[in-house]
């Protein structure tokens, strides 16, 4: 199972992170500075790194750098800071990818997946070497494909809530919430054994509520 380290400082994008690539089958490890996340990637296994550019003790574009003379650890940038400049400075320092704030997690997820793929699964931690090609997504929503709902769909109407990808959508397209409020979804839509998962009231009024407030 691979391994993939967050350095953030903001608690809550962390948070959502966590849910969605922790739920794609990764271990995570996370850091909320610079320097921590490179003792990490120094001590444990890591596969693949998400980086901020802002961040407390030494940013993301130092990081990099300092992890490049050591290490061929696949990194993507994750930043608000979205300017040209700002991506070339990322990509020229060693970044593999690049997503501007805010983001869509599945985006991110996808990203990895791409990432990981194009190394051939010959990234290694600190000692070793690999490639991969550079990748970059924009901020931006998008339309989840159409496609059968899982066996533990919650419904609501024209809102499903996928618990195992912790994942809203309404019509099919991607409702965004943040990490508090896919706790409040996941609370307030229990999954009880003997009990149906696909109608509940309780839950279309937060989905609603939630939905609504993005329209």
């Amino acid at each position: 199972m691979a391994t993939v380290l967050i350095a953030e400082d903001d608690k809550d994008i962390v948070e959502l992170l966590r849910l969605y690539i922790s739920g794609s089958g990764y271990d995570v490890l996370a850091s909320s500075d610079g320097k921590q996340a490179l003792e990490l990637a120094r001590e444990q296994h890591v596969d693949i790194a998400l980086v901020d550019i802002m961040m407390p003790r030494m940013n993301g574009y130092d990081f990099i750098k300092t992890l490049r003379r050591e290490s061929d650890i696949p990194v993507i940038i994750i930043s608000a800071r979205s300017q040209p400049a700002d991506k070339i400075v990322g990509l020229d320092a060693g970044a593999d990818g690049f997503i501007a704030k805010p983001f869509d997690p599945l985006e991110v997820t996808a990203l990895i997946r791409a990432v990981l793929r194009r190394a051939n699964g010959t990234n290694t931690s600190i000692g070793g070497s690999s490639s991969a090609s550079i990748v970059e997504l924009p901020s931006a929503q998008r339309t989840v494909p159409m496609q059968q709902e899982p066996a533990d769909a919650l419904i609501a109407g024209d809102l499903v809530f996928d618990k195992a990808r912790f994942l809203l959508t309404k019509r099919g397209e991607t409702v965004p919430l943040t990490a508090a409020e896919l706790k409040i979804m996941a609370a307030a839509w229990p999954h009880p054994a003997g009990c149906s998962t696909r109608r509940n009231s309780t839950p279309r009024s937060a989905a609603s509520h939630l939905a609504g407030n993005r329209a």
